[in-house]
């Protein structure tokens, strides 16, 4: 299965289409890498970006997500103080399909600072979440 994962610039980081599942080795050994590279940068901690990866992974292949793997993710995005951070557990949100009541009552209030952001990559990942709640 080919994931295409999102390149970040500026980071001296660049991460391509994976080719492998969740649990490749390689896929594991390059998810660690790059969390290094993250927590390197001050982005965001080695395992948190492990563990947001593998979530986003399982959410985009099944569209569910538990209710701790859900209380986690919107804990990052409350608590993540950069827009790169966030977009990575906005990403995890968006995937979610079809949401149930109880998820859009906590995602709904944890998107909405980010839904009028000046910061673009905060808006936009806001807004793709929200239009995932609508669907």
């Amino acid at each position: 299965m080919r994931i295409p994962m999102s390149k970040w610039t500026g980071l001296g980081l660049a991460v391509g289409t994976l080719a492998c599942g969740v649990g490749c080795a390689s896929h594991n050994a390059e998810q660690t890498q790059a969390g290094a590279q993250m927590q390197k940068s001050g982005i965001m901690s080695q395992g948190d970006y492990v563990r947001v990866q593998q979530l986003g992974h399982q959410t985009a292949q099944t569209h569910t997500i538990s209710d701790g793997d859900l209380m986690y993710t919107l804990s990052l995005l409350g608590g993540a103080n950069n827009s790169v951070a966030r977009a990575r557990a906005l990403t995890v949100l968006s995937e979610i399909r079809p949401m149930s009541p109880a998820q859009k009552a906590r995602i709904a209030p944890a998107i909405a600072p980010y839904l009028n952001s000046a910061d673009p990559l905060d808006k936009a990942g806001a807004q793709r979440v929200e239009r995932a709640m609508r669907a």
